[in-house]
């Protein structure tokens, strides 16, 4: 599972998101591990991230754990 990747603010746009989830992914595949990852809904720019790279979307589950701001968390099996 990959868990807790954050890029910050002032360091987004640069391509470290994408290689995170690369060196992640590399490693994964070194070590003969299949990725998956959770996302809430709210999160766009991963989400657009995630797709761009192939990963698939598997589910979604309602949440009631996020007030208003956001009702699903998203489930992504990596490519």
């Amino acid at each position: 599972m990959l868990e807790r990747l954050f890029v910050s603010t002032s360091q987004r746009g640069r391509g470290l998101g994408r290689a995170l989830v690369n060196a992640a992914g590399t490693w994964a595949a070194q070590h003969q591990y299949r990725l998956s990852l959770d996302v809430l809904e709210n999160c766009t720019d991963a989400i657009r991230l995630y797709r761009g790279l192939g990963w698939r979307l598997t589910d979604q589950t309602p949440i009631d754990w996020a007030d208003d701001v956001a009702h699903s968390r998203l489930h992504f099996e990596a490519p």
